[in-house]
């Protein structure tokens, strides 16, 4: 792991601590870099760092998008992502990630937009 991926990591790590201090209180900038990041490395065809990227979207989000009002299918589309990641399959995973994060993130903004 190179210089630039330990930053993130611990930058990552310090936001989680901070997300589950305060519960469903989200950095909504920090997730709107990991998915601008995450789109950057699929442009490189960096297919590992966006799936590393959107993942780190997806936990700091949690479950602060979530609407009762609202059917929720991308718990499914995120099990075969992590099945594609296993079996290698490093650029369909990543899009499958990427595309939940935004989905899930979609939902969150015009779930506080109704508060």
């Amino acid at each position: 792991m190179n210089r630039q991926a330990w930053g993130l990591a611990a930058f990552l790590w310090g936001a989680q601590v901070i997300q589950a201090a305060f519960a469903n209180d989200v950095d909504s900038d920090l997730v709107s870099h990991l998915l601008r990041e995450a789109d950057k490395a699929i442009s490189s065809e960096r297919f590992d760092d966006a799936a590393k990227n959107c993942q780190a979207g997806l936990r700091v989000l949690g479950d602060a998008y979530v609407d009762d009002a609202v059917e929720d299918d991308t718990g499914q589309k995120l099990i075969v992502a992590d099945i594609l990641l296993r079996q290698g399959k490093v650029e369909n995973a990543s899009s499958m990630y990427c595309r939940m994060l935004e989905e899930r993130f979609q939902q969150y903004k015009k779930k506080q937009s109704k508060n």
